[in-house]
């Protein structure tokens, strides 16, 4: 079809309009060298902490140690949260009778859900909580297979006498026949809470309380090792001050460590328990927060 006049008139206008307001427009300029540089530095470093994480989440161990310190500082975090929601129900609810207090005799009183303000502090207290348990129940589950390593371990400390000193020997035997029996138990307990293997919940409570108690052994005998390889160190002597400087400071790390598991293991190895949810977190993340601290540098 012909195009009219009138036709090409209208696209010459209307080509003419959109050049006028297209040269109105100002270009948009590119961000200037501070945020492209501050753009810049936030994801340089956002892939270094990812990568870091990677490196750390690589090994089981890593895994485990991550693992740990999330678990143990949700505790921690929902037991606090739980003491301040519960401080502030306690003084709504004080000052409510107090103003009842102040009513006449005959005055009908009327409550809701509403009167009492809910909680969000509480709500997020039983997610970490949650978070938590269930952060708990998946490290049981990775340490099934702690038998095996355990087999690694007592092939080592028996048939190849890793260490010049034959107590730091002995001692090492007997944290393996301690982790065996802490292990074995824990495995069948846990197992058996699932429903995979038969034992009564009374016999998986008991076995639950003696894998503790073996635990507290391998504590008890680490101390000791600890000590005796201090010792072992020192009557030899000589050596470089760098690596005394990182010797010591594994040494204090790991004396920590088990002052911070002590008390735990003394916990779960009673039937009634000693210390309330907030020392298990607060001494679990004592744990973690070392440990995070170690596998972190060692990974950079």
């Amino acid at each position: 079809m012909a195009t009219t006049n009138e036709e090409r008139y209208l696209d010459t206008k209307i080509s003419e309009e959109n050049s006028t307001q297209a040269s109105d427009v100002s270009p948009i300029s590119p961000p200037g060298p501070e945020l492209s540089n501050c753009t810049s530095r936030f994801l340089i470093k956002t892939d270094e902490t990812i990568s870091h994480l990677s490196r750390i989440l690589s090994t089981a161990s890593g895994t485990d140690t991550l693992l740990l310190t999330i678990c143990y500082t949700s505790l921690l975090s929902s037991t606090i949260l739980t003491s301040i929601s519960l401080a502030r129900l306690r003084n709504t609810a004080r000052i409510l009778i107090n103003k009842v207090l102040t009513l006449p005799p005959e005055t009908t009183i009327l409550l809701t859900m509403k009167t009492i303000p809910s909680s969000r502090l509480l709500k997020l207290s039983m997610r970490l909580k949650a978070l938590s348990s269930l952060i708990s129940d998946v490290r049981i589950f990775a340490r099934l297979w702690g038998l095996i390593s355990i087999w690694t371990w007592a092939k080592s400390v028996f048939v190849e006498n890793p260490n010049e000193d034959q107590t730091l020997n002995q001692l090492e035997r007997l944290q393996v026949i301690a982790n065996i029996g802490y292990q074995y138990l824990e495995n069948y307990a846990y197992l058996s809470s699932k429903g995979v293997l038969g034992w009564s919940q009374k016999k998986q409570n008991r076995a639950w309380i003696w894998s503790s108690r073996f635990w507290a052994l391998h504590v008890i005998l680490e101390f000791v090792r600890l000590w005796r390889e201090k010792r072992v160190r020192e009557e030899k002597g000589k050596c470089k001050a760098n690596e005394k400087s990182l010797w010591i400071n594994d040494w204090e790390n790991q004396v920590l460590i088990n002052t911070a598991y002590a008390p735990l293991t003394v916990h779960w190895s009673l039937e009634k328990g000693l210390v309330n949810e907030f020392f298990v977190g607060l001494l679990g993340s004592i744990v973690g927060l070392i440990k995070i601290r170690q596998v972190w540098n060692k990974t950079r």
